[in-house]
């Protein structure tokens, strides 16, 4: 065989290598698609509170995906801090779906004005075509909410109003993921299970306020019974003279469609509603420490009171005292010890030994606290949402005396309820 003819044999072999590497790689990477990503219910969020995350996953391959589709937050160096968020989710060839995560964010997840996210965010998946895509927009910074409800049908459909749009059905199924959410523009019977109407009366209950806009045909909408609250009485066509209170929450009607609604309406609208009261600490401090439903005098003691429960109860006197001899033994000590003309070899023990003995002493007095014993502190804030039901927010914190794996397990008192929870560092 010629040189050639070699030469020509090899160019055919990397062809042939590049190009079913070109098919196959491809298909593997295009097989899930993420095609939407949406933070919050407006883009905007608030530190300290759970927030949704809405991702929407496309399968763009001929069989289906059941695999695991997780979210992890990452450092400027690429490493994970604390535990994903995993969904079991199952897609069949040419399905997409949104995947939902309850997200609580820290402080320095939010974007603030020209600042940056201190971390990045990245969703992957499993099964037999892996792969991940990275979140480049985090959320950004802003007051509550006030979104339009509207079915995917109509979502599709385009047009402009005056308040951004949220599809119904990502309402969240549980209370805890609305702490960002202000007002909501209704004018249609949303289809929801029964988690997400059940969450919807909590939310209003606690503060969330209502605008029933007439349908299509010219009416308010007649809601069922477990969303009755929002029934418009008397007149269909005509609103109620007052807004109708439901707990710490209203519902207004208004003679007008959702193409009728434009900025200057909502400007209107929401006026009325107190802004956070001020204080000594920087404006957006302030709002931020309020947004939560708690004053800044309530808030400051509340954390005040968990870090008194949280702080290790330490002999501190003997510790202190400890110290103090460990730094006279290898100093002066050590250099009495070498002055002596002792054989090295005694010296250098007997440092190794102080070091050995001291470091073991640290050890043992530094774990004796909460009573000598393995303890989990919680305290935790209730908001009445009616009856005899609360949303209650719990803040954890363990400390042990020897290291070891430990599980924590929340023990959720009401089947029917959705709890979510965050890891901490």
């Amino acid at each position: 065989m010629s040189r050639r003819e070699t030469i020509l044999s090899t160019t055919r072999v990397f062809s042939l290598c590049a190009t079913v590497w070109m098919v196959f790689g491809s298909t593997s990477a295009e097989a899930i698609e993420i095609t939407d990503v949406r933070w919050g219910f407006d883009g905007t969020a608030r530190s300290e509170t759970f927030v949704p995350l809405h991702v929407l996953v496309h399968n763009d391959s001929a069989v289906p995906f059941d695999g695991n589709i997780s979210l992890v937050k990452r450092n400027s160096l690429g490493n994970r801090i604390g535990a994903p968020w995993i969904k079991n989710t199952v897609l069949a060839p040419g399905q997409q779906n949104w995947i939902r995560f309850a997200v609580f964010l820290e402080d320095g997840d939010v974007v603030r004005k020209n600042t940056r996210s201190l971390w990045s965010w990245q969703v992957s998946w499993s099964g037999p075509q892996p792969g991940r895509f990275r979140i480049e927009a985090g959320p950004r910074q802003g007051p509550p909410a006030r979104v339009l409800l509207l079915p995917r049908g109509d979502v599709a459909a385009g047009g402009s109003f005056g308040v951004p749009v949220l599809i119904d059905e990502l309402f969240p199924p549980t209370v805890t993921i609305t702490d960002t959410l202000g007002t909501v523009f209704l004018d249609h019977v949303p289809r929801w299970q029964d988690a997400q109407r059940r969450a919807f009366r909590n939310w209003l209950y606690r503060g969330g306020r209502v605008h029933i806009l007439h349908d299509s045909t010219g009416r308010y909408p007649r809601f069922p019974s477990s969303l009755g609250m929002l029934n418009q009485t008397g007149n269909p066509t005509q609103p109620s003279e007052n807004p109708i209170d439901i707990g710490q929450g209203h519902v207004e009607h208004h003679p007008r469609g959702r193409f009728d609604i434009d900025a200057t309406f909502v400007s209107t609208l929401t006026a009325g509603i107190p802004s956070p009261k001020k204080t000594t600490a920087s404006t957006d401090d302030a709002e931020e420490i309020n947004f939560g439903g708690f004053s800044s005098s309530s808030d400051n003691a509340f954390f005040s009171r968990f870090k008194q429960m949280t702080t290790p109860d330490h002999n501190w006197l003997v510790i202190f005292l400890l110290a103090i001899l460990y730094w006279l033994l290898l100093f002066p000590g050590g250099l009495v010890l070498g002055m002596k003309r002792i054989d090295f070899r005694i010296v250098l023990g007997s440092i190794l030994s102080t070091i050995a003995v001291f470091s073991l002493g640290f050890s043992w007095i530094g774990a004796r606290a909460y009573d000598e014993a393995t303890v989990i502190n919680s305290l935790a804030t209730a908001r009445h949402l009616g009856g005899d039901r609360w949303d209650v927010q719990q803040w954890s914190a363990l400390f042990v005396v020897e290291g070891d794996t430990y599980t924590l397990t929340h023990v959720e008192p009401d089947p029917g309820e959705n709890s979510t929870a965050s890891p901490g560092s």
